[in-house]
């Protein structure tokens, strides 16, 4: 299998495309508002500060990280999605390893990447047409291994004002994906995510 170019979450491009354009826009910026997302939420009441009129706001709701267990789908799968939180409601480098292998150079990049978000007011949304599929391709006690598919409505990267500055999707995307653990008794972690080329098998 011919290996392929590491993709950290998909956001590492937008960031570097639109920091090359002056933080500005894109090349092509995309003329519409940000995409609704269309993950939990919940509905918050908050008191304005100059008429005392409450108004409603969306609290998109903390997803909930399953690190520990016999279930190696759910495990992933709560891990990805913690990570996609991360990138587009509460970028912060230091909630980074609670999805992330400590130390590692994905859980750095990742760390650089939310970083970068925090301190432009950006976001990542990223919103998909169907669940992800996962297949699990190696398993052993410690380490776990799989291809998962992602079936891409659109990933935008916004500014703080909710300007669409990139656009990518519809598409869909395959990834390997690693997660591992240091004993038993301690909990998983995404190790690597590799981005597949177009028409990329991996060998089960």
């Amino acid at each position: 299998m011919t290996r392929p170019a590491r993709r950290v979450l998909a956001i590492g491009a937008l960031l570097v495309l639109t920091a090359a354009c002056g933080g500005g826009g894109a090349t092509s910026p995309v003329a519409r508002a940000a995409p609704r997302a269309t993950r939990p939420t919940v509905p918050a009441t908050k008191p304005t500060t100059t008429t005392g009129i409450p108004t409603t706001t969306t609290v998109v709701a903390i997803p909930t990280v399953v690190d520990r267990g016999a279930d190696d789908v759910e495990v992933v799968r709560s891990l990805l999605l913690f990570g996609r939180w991360l990138e587009a409601e509460h970028p912060d480098p230091a909630l980074v390893d609670r999805a992330f292998a400590w130390g590692g150079d994905l859980a750095r990049s990742v760390g650089s990447d939310v970083a970068t978000l925090e301190r432009t007011g950006r976001r990542i949304i990223e919103v998909d047409a169907a669940p992800l599929e996962f297949v699990v391709v190696s398993r052993l006690s410690n380490v776990v291994s799989f291809r998962v598919t992602e079936h891409l409505d659109h990933r935008d990267l916004v500014d703080a004002r909710a300007r669409a500055l990139d656009h990518i999707g519809p598409a869909t995307e395959h990834y390997v994906v690693l997660i591992h653990r240091f004993s038993l008794d301690e909990p998983w972690r995404l190790g690597t995510i590799d981005r597949l080329p177009p028409n990329v098998e991996v060998e089960l």
